[in-house]
């Protein structure tokens, strides 16, 4: 993800390196371990919530098993340290022959709820 300037140019003030660009690998928590096959992290929901925090849903791979992600930001693209454990991850369903489990978009509820 990046953000950019009302005048499209990278906002370098944003993201855990401060290059304007945000990678969920910029993260420890996301880092797969170094003998991993697979470094498949993909966001495909984001929500900036009244507090200019952002939410990121998505799904992580990890071969062929996919476990819906959520992650919370705060508004300068750094991990909130508000939550405990980040990525959150986990499965809608358990399915042995196709473990899928993917968020496509994020919205909140009235009652702030995600």
């Amino acid at each position: 993800m990046a953000r950019l300037l009302p005048n499209g140019v990278r906002d370098f003030s944003f993201g855990p390196n401060q290059t304007g660009i945000l990678t969920f690998s910029d993260f420890p928590s996301y880092a797969p371990p170094e003998d991993a096959s697979y470094a498949l992290m993909t966001a495909h929901g984001l929500l900036r919530q009244a507090d200019s925090k952002l939410v990121v849903g998505g799904y992580v791979a990890e071969g062929t098993d996919i476990r819906a992600t959520v992650t919370r930001l705060l508004a300068n693209g750094t991990l909130d340290p508000s939550v405990a454990a980040q990525p959150v991850t986990f499965e809608f369903s358990r399915n042995e022959v196709a473990n899928q489990s993917i968020i496509l978009a994020v919205a909140q509820q009235a009652d702030g709820k995600l």
